[in-house]
C-alpha cells in the first residue's frame, strides 16, 4: 500500500526527530510494524534520575484509512501526510473526539 511508505518516509526524514536530537542521554526510536499496520516515534531516555519514555507519533492503518492516535508535532503528521498528496478523506484524527470528528476536515473514521 502506497500509505505505508509515505508513513514511513515522514517519520525518518521528519526534520524535528532528524536533525534535533533531544539531548545525549535520550533518543528517538522509529518502531515499524508493518503486519499490524503501527507505525511510531518514541522518546526514550533518561533525564536526571527519571526515565523517559513518551509515545511522540503513533499512526496505524485501519481498513485503508490513516488513524492518527497521538502527536506531539508542532506543525502535525496530518499535514505531511497532506502534503505527500493523501487526500483528506483517507486521514483520521483518532487522537479527537468522535463526537468531534465530524466537525473537521478529515474522515470521521
Amino acid at each position: 500500500m502506497k500509505h505505508t511508505q509515505i508513513i514511513k518516509n515522514i517519520l525518518s526524514e521528519h526534520p524535528l526527530f532528524v536533525h534535533q536530537p533531544l539531548a545525549p542521554s535520550r533518543e528517538t526510536v522509529r518502531v515499524f510494524d508493518d503486519v499490524n499496520g503501527h507505525y511510531l516515534l518514541v522518546a526514550l531516555g533518561w533525564e536526571g534520575q527519571s526515565r523517559i519514555y513518551n509515545t511522540l507519533v503513533h499512526i496505524r492503518l485501519v481498513e485503508g484509512k490513516i488513524w492518527i492516535e497521538e502527536d506531539w508535532t508542532e506543525e502535525g503528521i496530518a499535514d505531511d501526510l497532506l502534503k505527500s498528496g493523501i487526500p483528506k478523506e483517507d486521514v483520521a484524527l483518532a487522537l479527537q473526539h468522535p463526537g468531534m470528528r465530524p466537525y473537521t476536515d478529515f474522515a470521521v473514521a
